[in-house]
């Protein structure tokens, strides 16, 4: 089963799904970093034991549970700043990077969103960034 993206409206909304699971590092673990290697992957960084653990290079959503980038990739890999992910509501995309006259660096569709949003572009805010282990999925909200 691959990687997903779910994005929230709001932090209450967020809250509403995994309400009694927040307090659980298997449910809900902060995001450290993004990096994406432009028009190939996404790499997600989170600190959450100090093992070595070799990361699935082979996937397009990398996950790097140690805090570390894998040396193949680390060379290649940008880092995704604050304010640099939006997500579509119209086309339920997220874009990496995304530019005004040419197309983002990475783009990936979203799995669900939760939320009554309409229409327009939002900023994914970078304090709720969050990485459900026991559905292999990256919460985000706005």
């Amino acid at each position: 089963m691959a990687t997903s993206f779910y994005v929230y409206e709001s932090i209450d909304e967020y809250n509403k799904v995994y309400g009694q699971y927040t307090q659980d590092l298997m449910f809900h673990c902060q995001v450290i970093d993004i990096y994406i290697v432009p028009n190939l992957k996404v790499i997600v960084v989170t600190n959450t034991n100090d093992q070595k653990e070799k990361a699935n290079v082979s996937k397009t959503i990398v996950h790097c549970r140690n805090g570390v980038i894998p040396d193949e990739l680390k060379d290649r890999a940008e880092l995704v700043k604050y304010g640099k992910i939006v997500y579509d509501v119209k086309k339920n995309k997220l874009f990496f990077n995304p530019r005004v006259c040419r197309k983002a660096d990475y783009e990936t569709r979203v799995d669900r969103f939760y939320g009554n949003l309409e229409k327009g572009k939002k900023k994914i805010d970078y304090n709720h960034r969050y990485y459900d282990f026991t559905r292999d999925r990256i919460n985000l909200v706005l």
